[in-house]
């Protein structure tokens, strides 16, 4: 894809004769006799726009009052991220470097805004000589070591990384619009030692480190999450003091922002083991400590802890709570543990009297009773239980039936065997017309003259024989069954009356 420049000002390259470049000029480096053109520069007046991707260095270079731009080559790394000057006062409003690999600016100490979107960045050359920085954002890159040594106005510290890597950081720190923070994100294994000074509102986020280091006597708020297994110790061993010493900020007349500062908040840790802030005295705000699965007791990193401002909360798999001082909390007090021998009156008493906590120890509920929830694997078992126990039943259903159809003779007297020759058979005598039965306790009713219960086959014009041809009525194999006449023998009274006082030995109800 080609690339058209979008630039419209004049411009100058080798050709000039003053590369540094007059106000009004933007300064083009497309080859390396162009870097080597503006190499002794040490203040470049105007803008400067790189169209190459090779390795840069600018060894003198201190400061830029334009814009520094570096277009990509294709359509999505063409970028272009303008930072313009304020006024006149010689800093740089930000860099981008979208394929850049080696980045040396040795001299460079004075940058306003410094943004780094560097995917192949891996080489930076220069970052224990830069010193003013208001705001670095280090958004994507590939070093590996950054060393920022001698920084003395930096407000807002934000890098995120994708590779192994270790950060120092040492400066002075100042106030900016939303207050100075520092915030490093890392998806891989990352350690970070920060011995900053004048941190009072400073806020330190951070996210996904295995090795922390925070050499701060006072500190605005510290977030530590999500941290890796390898981070098994969280240790802060200067801490004394976590401030809420930030103002409410005023936009001209119609906005204001309170910026909230003044607590700790340590969470989602999948290693943490132990919490050690031997020297922590106070906290203006809150002090959380949420779903460590591996921190099982708390209290003992806190050795001079003495109040928290507004709420206290500690959950997770807790197996002890022991504060050695009492702490006096502002507001809410609340301990959580998923560990059935968690101890709440020992937890109540790292408090002072009146202290109204709220502990909930293994599924507790206000009655105070241990009541435990079923676990995961105890539903599975309940689950496998119940589906056996419906098979067996079906299972039992199905042999009951077949030991009914056992028990019933066939036609030759003989029990049937249990085959599918039997569950045939048994579907056959069960769905099958059978004759009417007589019961046999109205025979002495019967007054005598009548005939015998009698069954005949349906009369059909045609019947098919075994032949598999047809048949008329006559010729059927089957002929009815003409119907019988049974004249009672004469008895007399005296038998008559024997018979009737004759008990029967047949049940009730039998039916042949």
């Amino acid at each position: 894809m080609d690339f058209y420049p979008m630039e419209l000002d004049p411009s100058i390259n080798a050709t000039d004769p003053n590369p540094c470049g007059p106000e009004g000029f933007s300064v083009i480096i497309n080859t390396q006799e162009d870097v080597d053109l503006i190499a002794d520069c040490a203040i470049i007046k105007n803008d400067v726009i790189i169209y190459t991707n090779q390795t840069l260095s600018f060894s003198n270079l201190v400061t830029v009052e334009g814009s520094l731009t570096i277009a990509g080559t294709t359509e999505e790394e063409y970028n272009i991220y303008e930072r313009q000057l304020e006024g006149n006062n010689q800093v740089l409003r930000g860099i981008s470097f979208p394929r850049l690999e080696t980045l040396d600016l040795p001299s460079l100490s004075t940058v306003k805004d410094m943004q780094l979107k560097t995917p192949n960045l891996t080489t930076w050359t220069g970052t224990k000589t830069l010193q003013s920085v208001e705001g670095l954002f280090l958004r994507q890159h590939k070093v590996s070591n950054l060393e920022f040594r001698s920084l003395t106005n930096i407000s807002t510290i934000e890098a995120t990384f994708d590779n192994p890597a270790t950060v120092y950081l040492n400066g002075t720190m100042i106030d900016g619009v939303y207050g100075p923070s520092v915030r490093l994100t890392s998806f891989s294994h990352v350690s970070v030692t920060s011995d900053l000074q004048k941190t009072d509102n400073a806020t330190f986020y951070f996210t996904g480190l295995e090795n922390i280091t925070l050499n701060a006597q006072i500190v605005g708020s510290l977030i530590v999450s999500n941290s890796p297994k390898k981070m098994v110790t969280l240790n802060v061993p200067y801490l004394t003091h976590v401030s809420n010493a930030s103002n409410i900020i005023t936009y001209g007349t119609s906005m204001e922002m309170d910026r909230q500062t003044g607590r700790i908040s340590i969470m989602d840790n999948e290693g943490l083991h132990q919490l050690s802030f031997p020297s922590l005295i106070s906290v203006d705000e809150d002090l959380r400590v949420l779903n460590n699965p591996f921190l099982t007791s708390f209290g003992d990193g806190f050795p001079v802890l003495e109040s928290v401002g507004k709420d206290f909360e500690v959950k997770g798999n807790l197996t002890s709570f022991h504060l050695p001082n009492p702490v006096v909390v502002g507001m809410y007090t609340t301990i959580d543990s998923s560990n059935e021998s968690f101890n709440c009156t020992q937890a109540m008493g790292s408090f002072p009297n009146g202290t109204i906590v709220s502990c909930s120890p293994f599924n507790y509920d206000t009655s105070k009773e241990h009541k435990p929830a079923l676990s995961y694997s105890a539903k599975i078992g309940l689950g496998v239980g119940l589906a056996v126990f419906v098979v067996l039943f079906i299972g039992l259903g199905c042999g009951f039936c077949l030991w009914r159809s056992h028990r019933h003779p066939d036609q030759s007297g003989r029990a049937a065997p249990i085959s599918s020759k039997l569950l045939r058979l048994w579907a056959k005598e069960s769905f099958q017309k059978k004759p009417p039965g007589y019961p046999l306790q109205d025979l002495n009713r019967r007054d005598g003259d009548e005939p015998l219960p009698s069954y005949q086959p349906r009369v059909s014009s045609e019947q098919r024989g075994l032949g598999g041809g047809r048949r008329s009525g006559s010729e059927r194999a089957v002929s009815p069954v003409s119907a019988l006449s049974v004249t009672p023998p004469n008895h007399t009274q005296a038998d008559l009356a024997s018979q009737q006082q004759a008990p029967s030995t047949l049940p009730p109800g039998y039916r042949p």
